[in-house]
């Protein structure tokens, strides 16, 4: 079983647990002695989404119609099989030369961002990330990495932004599995 596949069970467990509700026989407590301690989180951490100001929106993905010439294709399939196999190294150096015949391709800059994730060149990847959730915003791995990569640089602001647009686009509700898995990515 993969890791991906041991994570998905346990978040399955966890919402299941949390879906079934109190076991005990008593009605819930409200105390402030069982609240969780939420005092060292931004102000903005505690508020629902539709009470961000400015409001967040489910963000929209664009199209991009230019076409790769057929040497950029080959090095970008090229650059998949490295990555298969484990090369990132190898598949970033492909991936630069597919820039090198369109900068602005926003499929080879989101490749390019996770693969470079994967050397943990992290100024890098979240340059091309950045570039590429303007085209991919409704994407919940592509924004919930922007939010690693936000806390690596100690940008929690952004970090909390980039969760919550991750639950915005994948369209979570709290029992859902999405919304773990989501945040387990």
């Amino acid at each position: 079983m993969t890791r991906k596949g041991v994570i998905r069970i346990i978040a399955a467990l966890v919402l299941l647990v949390f879906a079934s509700g109190p076991i005990a026989c008593e009605p819930p407590s409200t105390s402030k002695e069982d609240s969780p301690d939420t005092s060292g989180l931004p102000a903005e951490a505690l508020r629902k989404l539709d009470e961000l100001k400015p409001p967040l929106e489910r963000p929209s993905n664009q199209t991009y119609d230019r076409k790769l010439p057929p040497n950029a294709i080959k090095a970008m399939k090229q650059a998949i099989e490295l990555r298969k196999k484990g090369d990132f190294e190898a598949a970033a150096d492909q991936l630069e030369r597919v820039l090198g015949f369109d900068p602005q391709n926003p499929h080879t800059r989101r490749l390019l961002g996770m693969t470079c994730v994967s050397l943990k060149d992290f100024g890098k990847a979240a340059e091309h990330l950045r570039y590429a959730a303007d085209y991919f915003g409704d994407d919940v791995a592509l924004q919930v990495i922007l939010g690693r990569l936000a806390i690596l640089r100690k940008q929690l602001d952004n970090a909390i932004r980039r969760f919550r647009l991750a639950m915005l686009c994948s369209d979570a509700k709290p029992t859902e599995i999405q919304t773990a898995f989501a945040l387990l990515m």
